[in-house]
């Protein structure tokens, strides 16, 4: 009898492997968990109280190994002296990753629920966690070293929290090309503006990749200012091939690549330099 109920619990966990893998938690069915375990529903519901337990049985060993590690690695750097903390961050930081990306890539499937299906669970925000550790012990660093007399510039929690978030890279598997993909998430932006998932940079994208990223400089209540050391302001034409994008109230204003061409009148006059400057009709 045993040995039948540990085949059921099996074919039940495989199944729900499946079911969530190709959906997501949200969007998956225990009615469908149990038709693909060959099961019914009455014994699905006997050993698994909801799709949150059971997931929770899928990933629990791996995300909580991963995660005691993690801390254990925070406050065993924190209690170092602050002289080897500045000398022996960067080998200490390279070498603990690796061994997370290898319990990470030795329990594969596990993480990938939890990193790309786990909406709705328990885990969805277990990334967040080790995100808003790793923000906190960025600031204990830095008041450590700081209390040991070096000097070390301070910053701002948001972008110590962004950096944090931006160093995750999900590695995803597509199943229609059996190939995998590569997105890169970041939390900060996501809570924020209401996306997640960035590509590599090209000559297409980079417009609009630079075009979000001024937009999220504006709604931070920054301002963008940049002259690239250029004397004075000067009145030129502009070509639609020198606009990476427009910025600004209404979209006014325009973000010109640094090599933009200058015009006067129709007349080409060079790539912008001093030299070129020096020949334009000059605005104040």
């Amino acid at each position: 009898m045993r040995e039948k109920d540990d085949s059921a619990r099996g074919k039940i966990l495989d199944a729900a492997k499946a079911e969530f893998m190709e959906k997501g938690f949200a969007d998956a069915s225990m009615r469908t968990i149990a038709e693909r375990a060959g099961v019914t529903t009455g014994m699905l519901y006997s050993r698994f109280a909801d799709k949150d337990e059971i997931f929770r049985e899928l990933v629990e060993g791996p995300a909580d190994e991963l995660y005691n590690y993690f801390m254990t690695v925070q406050n065993e750097f924190a209690g170092y002296s602050p002289e080897y903390q500045r000398r022996e961050m960067h080998p200490y930081v390279a070498q603990k990753i690796d061994r997370m990306v290898d319990l990470i890539y030795d329990n594969f499937d596990a993480f990938k629920l939890i990193l790309c299906k786990s909406g709705g669970t328990s885990y969805e925000y277990y990334v967040d966690k080790m995100i808003d550790v790793e923000t906190e012990s960025t600031f204990r660093f830095i008041d450590a070293v700081k209390g040991a007399g070096y000097e070390i510039a301070d910053i701002r929690k948001d972008l110590a929290h962004m950096l944090a978030s931006a160093m995750l890279d999900v590695e995803d598997y597509n199943f229609n090309t059996r190939k995998r993909q590569i997105t890169h998430q970041n939390t900060y932006f996501n809570e924020r503006f209401g996306r997640s998932d960035f590509e590599d940079l090209n000559k297409d994208n980079v417009g609009s990749a630079v075009a979000y990223i001024v937009k999220y400089i504006e709604k931070s209540g920054e301002k963008l200012v940049y002259s690239g050391r250029l004397p004075q302001f000067f009145l030129s034409d502009v070509m639609d091939e020198d606009i990476v994008c427009p910025f600004g109230l209404e979209d006014k204003k325009l973000l010109l690549y640094d090599d933009f061409g200058c015009w006067d009148e129709g007349c080409y006059m060079g790539t912008v330099s001093k030299d070129v400057i020096r020949q334009m009709p000059k605005s104040n």
